[in-house]
């Protein structure tokens, strides 16, 4: 269970046709994971947070909309931007083991010091501004290694984590936007029928490198961050305004399995891991994507923020619906989960290090 890397390029070591789709992934886990189990104590502590927070309006600070880092302009710029985001939507983590000695990815932009996702996304701005078309289907065609090294640059002069994976991944999405879509991802998101599911079937069949499918035990199980992500965040941005984008069954998404969000369901007891895992963990060893540890915490925090879901659904009081409280999905939970632990790390990181896996899937 040890390795450096992950995968090699961008294709998957499964069929994803065949796969148990996120949902179901994480049911079944929590019938076979051997590592990492739910706390229900902790799952209902989450769930009452949020719960009052959404009474409180707070959840607002924790969407798309919010974050000064994304795009406001017409949908089809914002479409562009998104989808360029997701596709580079992968390890931006630096080695936290003390003994390593590795550049953090760190980036000024707008007089403001960003890091990991902020930090790729303050990126992809300063190349916009300077002219630099970076959400052009053609430029992700051609895009090269060492252009993708100056645009992901961070302010000491180092670069982003695996540019070459990055370069390998806009490359193929350009073509396969070029050849498909007519140039852009707008054109998918006009294909889907208003429906987030059909969407992220879309993304699966069309751009391979979204196909994040791992083995457990006997089970083929898709996680795809990114292909979820993408599809929520688009809906984050432009539902209001751009009714394609609209999708009415948004909610069929689940959690984005990635390594932050688990860290923060372990710092609030609503994950328990093992004592090989946590042993594992707190000696800063890496892990291969799909190996055991991984497939678990990974499947498990879907099965987590879903039960989260379920113990807001039973706080909610009948007033609730007369004031119009809106309903919390698994992606709300999230995005709350993952902007809580931005805003105040420190404590986070103490409890429990992150899972390291350098992969092109989160």
């Amino acid at each position: 269970m040890t390795g450096d890397f992950a995968r090699e390029g961008i294709e998957p070591l499964y069929d994803y046709k065949a796969a148990l789709w996120p949902r179901e992934a994480g049911k079944y886990l929590s019938t076979v994971s051997e590592h990492v189990r739910v706390n229900d104590e902790g799952i209902k502590k989450v769930a009452k947070m949020i719960y009052d927070e959404l009474k409180t309006d707070a959840l607002g600070s924790s969407n798309f909309k919010a974050s000064s880092v994304h795009p406001n302009g017409s949908a089809q710029e914002c479409i562009d931007w998104i989808f360029v985001m997701d596709t580079i939507n992968f390890s931006f983590w630096t080695n936290p083991n003390p003994s390593v000695k590795e550049a953090k990815f760190e980036v000024t932009w707008n007089g403001m010091r960003e890091t990991g996702y902020n930090a790729a996304a303050a990126c992809i701005n300063r190349a916009l501004s300077q002219g630099i078309p970076l959400t052009s289907a053609e430029f992700m065609k051609n895009v090269t290694v060492e252009q993708i090294k100056e645009i992901f640059k961070s302010d000491d002069g180092s670069c982003i984590p695996l540019p070459e994976h990055r370069t390998a991944v806009l490359n193929d999405a350009g073509r396969v936007l070029i050849e498909k879509f007519d140039g852009s991802f707008y054109n998918c998101i006009k294909e889907c029928d208003q429906s987030a599911l059909k969407l992220v079937q879309l993304i699966l069949d069309n751009f391979k490198s979204f196909r994040d499918v791992s083995k457990v035990g006997d089970k083929t199980v898709l996680f795809i961050k990114r292909a979820q992500i993408l599809v929520a965040d688009t809906y984050q941005c432009l539902h209001a305004k751009y009714e394609p984008a609209d999708f009415p069954d948004v909610a069929e998404l689940t959690m984005f399995a990635d390594y932050r969000v688990p860290q923060v369901l372990c710092f609030f007891d609503a994950l328990e891991y093992s004592a090989a895992l946590q042993d594992y963990l707190r000696k800063y060893k890496l892990m291969r994507n799909g190996d055991l540890f991984e497939a678990e915490i990974r499947g498990m925090s879907i099965y987590c923020c879903d039960k989260i879901v379920d113990e807001i659904k039973a706080l909610r009081i009948p007033e609730d619906e007369a004031r119009g409280l809106p309903q919390v999905t698994a992606t709300d939970v999230d995005f709350y989960l993952w902007c809580l632990r931005r805003r105040n790390p420190e404590p986070v990181e103490q409890a429990m290090p992150f899972h390291l896996v350098r992969c092109i899937y989160y």
